[in-house]
C-alpha cells in the first residue's frame, strides 16, 4: 500500500507531468528550482487544485481519476497539509489551532483539547499552548502547524517548505523534533511528501529525493547518488556540499564510511557533518604542522564548474573539493593521483541525525 500518483497540468508557462510512488510510511522529498511545479503538485494531491490528467491512489483508495471522473473532495481525503506560511488562525491559541482540525472531523471539544495537548507535548511546545500565533517564534509556530496536521492521524502528510519559517539557530532542533514526532506518534507513521529547497532537510527528513525541473522529474535517488551523477546544473549546485554521517563523541565524529572528523564543540550521538567543497583544501604532500582533519586521498574525478573546478577524492572519507583552475594547474592534479585533503574543524557544521 502506498501513494501512487501521476498528474499532468498545463498552467501558464508550467507544463507539469510528474509520476511518483511513496511506500506506506515512507518519506519522499521533492526538490527543484522556483516555478518547477512542486507546490502545484502538492495542491493537486491534496484536492485543492484540479489537474488536466490525474490518477492518484492512497492506500488502495482512488482519490483522483480524471478518465473515470473521480475526484474526492479535499476534506474527505486522509491528508494533512503544512503550508509554507503555516496558516495558523491568528485569533486562536496554539491548543485551539491544533484542536480545530479534530473538531471539524466530529471529535468532541474535550477529547479534541486533550489530543491537541498531547501533540503539543510530543513536539515540545506544550509551553505555548495558551499563546496565539503572533507571539510565537518561527520554530514554535512550525511545530504547532505540524501538530495540527498530525493530530488527525492522516494517511498522507504533505509538507511544503516545512522549515522556511525557522531561523538558522533553531533549524536543527526543529528538524529533529519534526522527524521524531512523525515517526514516533500513535499508530503507524503517515506517508510523507516533502517539498524543500534545502538538501540537508531533504536528506534528514526523507529516504529518497526526487528532482523536478520545468514540471518533469529529471533525477531521483539518495543525496549521495545525486551527487555522484548530477544530471543538470541545478542538481550539481544543489548537492554542492559534503554530507558525512557518523557518531559524535566529544569533539570528534566517527564517520560511518571510515575515518574521523574533528569538530568544534562537544556533542554525542548520531550526527551529520556538513562541509562546503570550498572548505576542503588539497595538497600534493602531507601538510606541515598538525591539522586536525587531514587525510591521504586519491583524485577520482575533475569537473569544470565555471571559473572553478570541482575535484572528487576517495578516502575515507570521500569528499568533493572546489578549487580555482589556477590552483589545479599549480598542484598538477589529475585522476588517479595521490593527494592530501584538509578541512578546518571550524568549517564543519554539525547537525543531529
Amino acid at each position: 500500500m502506498s501513494l501512487d500518483a501521476a498528474v499532468a497540468l498545463r498552467l501558464g508557462a508550467l507544463e507539469l507531468d510528474v509520476a511518483l510512488t511513496v511506500p506506506t510510511g515512507g518519506a519522499l522529498a521533492v526538490l527543484g528550482p522556483n516555478g518547477a511545479g512542486k507546490s502545484t503538485l502538492l495542491r493537486i494531491l491534496a484536492g485543492l487544485r484540479s489537474a488536466d490528467r490525474a490518477l492518484v491512489a492512497l492506500d488502495g483508495t482512488t482519490l483522483d481519476d480524471t478518465e473515470r471522473g473521480i475526484s474526492v473532495p479535499a476534506e474527505a481525503r486522509s491528508i494533512g497539509y503544512v503550508f509554507p506560511d503555516l496558516r495558523l488562525f491568528p485569533h486562536l491559541t496554539a491548543r485551539d489551532n491544533v484542536a480545530f482540525g479534530l473538531r471539524t472531523r466530529g471529535i468532541g471539544r474535550t477529547d479534541a483539547a486533550r489530543r491537541a495537548a498531547e501533540w503539543l507535548e510530543r513536539l515540545d511546545v506544550a509551553r505555548v499552548a495558551d499563546r496565539r500565533p503572533g507571539t510565537l517564534s518561527g520554530g514554535e509556530a512550525q511545530r504547532v502547524a505540524l501538530a495540527r496536521a498530525l493530530a488527525a492521524e492522516p494517511a498522507l502528510l504533505l509538507l511544503d517548505e516545512p522549515l522556511s519559517a525557522v531561523d538558522v539557530a533553531s533549524r536543527a532542533t526543529t528538524r529533529s523534533a519534526m522527524r521524531t514526532a512523525v515517526t514516533a506518534g500513535p499508530g503507524d507513521a503517515p506517508t510523507r511528501l516533502i517539498v524543500t529547497h534545502d538538501p540537508v532537510d531533504a536528506a534528514t527528513l526523507a529516504e529518497c529525493i526526487v528532482i523536478v525541473e520545468d514540471g518533469r522529474v529529471v533525477q531521483s535517488g539518495s543525496l549521495a547518488e545525486l551527487a555522484a551523477r548530477p544530471r543538470s546544473p541545478y542538481v550539481a549546485d544543489l548537492v554542492g556540499v559534503n554530507l558525512l554521517r557518523g557518531t559524535a563523541e566529544g569533539g570528534r565524529i566517527r564517520l560511518d564510511g571510515g575515518g574521523e572528523l574533528a569538530v568544534v564543540g562537544r556533542t554525542s550521538g548520531p550526527a551529520l557533518a556538513v562541509v562546503h567543497p570550498r572548505a576542503v583544501a588539497l595538497h600534493r604532500m602531507a601538510p606541515a604542522g598538525s591539522p586536525r582533519n587531514a587525510w591521504a586521498v586519491r583524485i577520482t574525478a575533475i569537473e569544470p564548474l565555471g571559473d572553478r573546478v570541482r575535484v572528487r577524492v576517495s578516502g575515507p572519507p570521500d569528499l568533493v573539493a572546489e578549487i580555482t583552475a589556477t590552483a589545479l594547474g599549480e598542484l598538477a592534479l589529475e585522476p588517479g593521483a595521490p593527494a592530501w585533503a584538509v578541512v578546518k574543524a571550524t568549517e564543519v557544521r554539525v547537525l543531529p541525525d
